[in-house]
């Protein structure tokens, strides 16, 4: 997303038309960036639950291949036997950077005109 757009008050269409214009990795992108920004503020409002770890000795070792980048958070989630949303919320308690890989533009776009061409 090259270009900056500045809204104090925006309608649900507003975002609606404004995002079909976006190239389908940029609206992705967004959809991430939109999802992770509500999940901190439902984080910050709500209280949330504590969360049960089933073998404490697989997240330490699922927590500390993540940290390694060996494996991503959704499979450090798995060998841990939390949901991935449990592994956000314990990784951000100990201070631990959690990153989402996003592919490039292009790769997502490459992978959507595939999709669409097998779908027809």
């Amino acid at each position: 997303m090259s270009e900056q757009i500045e809204l104090k008050s925006v309608t649900l269409q507003d975002a609606i038309e404004v995002t079909e214009e976006l190239s389908p990795a940029d609206q992705l992108r967004l959809i991430a960036t939109l999802s992770d920004r509500l999940s901190q503020e439902v984080e910050e409002t709500l209280p949330l639950p504590s969360v049960e770890v089933p073998d404490q000795e697989a997240l330490e070792q699922a927590i500390a291949l993540y940290q390694q980048e060996e494996i991503s958070l959704g499979r450090a989630a798995e060998i841990a036997g939390i949901t991935r949303c449990e592994l956000m919320r314990l990784l951000k308690a100990r201070g631990i950077p959690v990153t989402v890989q996003v592919p490039l533009a292009e790769e997502m776009d490459k992978r959507i005109a595939a999709f669409r061409a097998r779908s027809r």
